[in-house]
């Protein structure tokens, strides 16, 4: 698994913050776990969790929630939020790689926002982490994740760009680097950070995430031990329990253990 958020981590959240809704993310998971849960989740297992914006939100609801992702840089600035937001003692972190290892325990419910599942390029390395999950979520236990069709994949070069506190401005431009391969969307991340006029940062980063099917994600499922319950849109602007379009690009699953 491929996670490559390093120089780029500290940008992440003045970039991603008016393009996420988090807050929408997070009351369509309550409504998620008050519509198909067996009860309200009190520890959440949040896979790919980056800074922890949803971490945050989620333990401000009242819940523990254990937040996995395999960035040092992406979690050290998730580590003073949760600081900053008052909430690091229900918010812990942990450096892993979701493909060989999870958080020790049992959880009611486990989440993966914003494409973090896509970082899984493999069915191998998705089955070893779903067979992992499984152990830590008892019968009937939710997996609410986001995954990206190749149906919906409309790849174009795109700009962003958000002011940061400093008085500096941070320019991305996203591109496609090559086609569609084996079901992987490889794009380049172009950062330049300007301030005054003058240069002061200018770096790239190279992503690859899987494209999967809704046939081909609920069979993976399927496969290791959990039965999909259901599947909606999930449009990064906002997501709803609407069933997704043949050519839905972002599509949440709604997945219990088996």
């Amino acid at each position: 698994m491929r996670r490559p958020y390093g120089r780029s981590a500290g940008y992440y959240d003045a970039i991603y913050s008016e393009r996420v809704d988090y807050d929408g993310d997070v009351e369509y998971l309550a409504k998620v776990f008050k519509t198909y849960a067996m009860g309200k989740p009190k520890r959440i297992l949040d896979l790919g969790a980056g800074t922890c914006t949803h971490a945050v939100l989620l333990a401000k609801s009242g819940m523990q929630v254990d937040a996995v992702d395999v960035s040092e840089a992406l979690l050290d600035v998730a580590e003073a939020k949760v600081k900053g937001e008052g909430v690091a003692k229900k918010v812990h972190l942990h450096r892993m790689d979701m493909t060989k290892k999870l958080p020790e325990g049992e959880f009611d419910a486990a989440i993966s926002m914003f494409g973090a599942w896509c970082y899984l390029r493999t069915d191998e390395e998705a089955s070893r982490m779903l067979s992992m999950l499984s152990r830590r979520l008892p019968i009937g236990g939710l997996f609410v994740f986001e995954f990206w069709s190749p149906l919906g994949w409309n790849p174009q070069n795109r700009w962003d760009e958000a002011d940061l506190s400093d008085g500096s401005r941070v320019l991305r431009l996203t591109r496609p680097n090559l086609e569609l391969k084996d079901d992987v969307y490889e794009f380049e991340m172009e950062h330049v950070v300007v301030k005054d006029g003058q240069l002061l940062a200018d770096f790239s980063e190279v992503h690859g995430l899987r494209l999967r099917t809704p046939f081909q994600t609920r069979a993976l499922l399927q496969r290791n031990g959990f039965e999909v319950v259901a599947m909606t849109k999930g449009a990064r602007e906002g997501k709803s329990f609407e069933p997704p379009g043949p050519n839905e690009f972002r599509v949440m699953a709604i997945a219990k253990r088996a």
